[in-house]
């Protein structure tokens, strides 16, 4: 759930810290994310994730990230160049489908959702408002706080440069915890697929 640290590999496979890193950075590559759309209640949101900073300096050295999670299902995350609308529309049209109930935060880009032809609810956070009947934007706020505490706690940084690999490991176990088939067994057949 927490991921393995390079420094944990090391001790556990008697190798040195390079090969350690090497190893773990293969096995990031096989957790790449796959390009099915999804489909049903969507949710969909955006982050920043980097060093902490003070109120003037809070977004200066951080990376912007994006969601989008089926209830119950799976969840694609990407690291974003920035918060733009072209940006994040496009994600949403490769990774959506279009019969998908999409629900977001109150965002002004996601306003622009139904003119490309999808059905769209919000919340308004800025307003306290984290719920609205079935509206909510709670499952994929659980994967950013699940993958946050977790870098911090097992990797404690994460440059912007590896960032997206980071991200594909915590979506690919996400998107696994469910299934029969155990995770190791899944990136055997990719390894042997490659």
């Amino acid at each position: 759930k927490n991921g393995i640290s390079a420094k944990e590999l090391q001790r556990h496979f008697g190798v040195t810290y390079k090969c350690a890193w090497r190893m773990g950075t293969q096995i990031r590559k096989l957790m790449e994310q796959d390009g099915h759309l999804l489909t049903g209640t969507v949710e969909v949101d955006e982050t920043y994730f980097g060093k902490r900073g003070n109120h003037q300096t809070k977004f200066k050295n951080k990376s912007a990230l994006m969601g989008m999670v089926e209830r119950h299902g799976k969840v694609r995350a990407y690291k974003i160049g920035a918060r733009e609308t072209h940006i994040l529309l496009g994600k949403i049209k490769a990774n959506i489908s279009k019969d998908a109930e999409i629900m977001t935060d109150e965002f002004r880009v996601y306003a622009k959702l139904p003119k490309l032809g999808y059905n769209r609810s919000a919340v308004n956070h800025s307003k306290w408002q984290w719920a609205r009947g079935n509206t909510n934007t709670n499952t994929i706020e659980g994967f950013w706080g699940q993958l946050k505490r977790s870098i911090r706690g097992t990797y404690h940084f994460v440059s912007a440069k590896h960032l997206q690999a980071y991200v594909d490991e915590f979506a690919f176990r996400y998107n696994q915890r469910l299934s029969p088939v155990p995770c190791f067994q899944v990136l055997v057949q990719r390894a042997v697929s490659r």
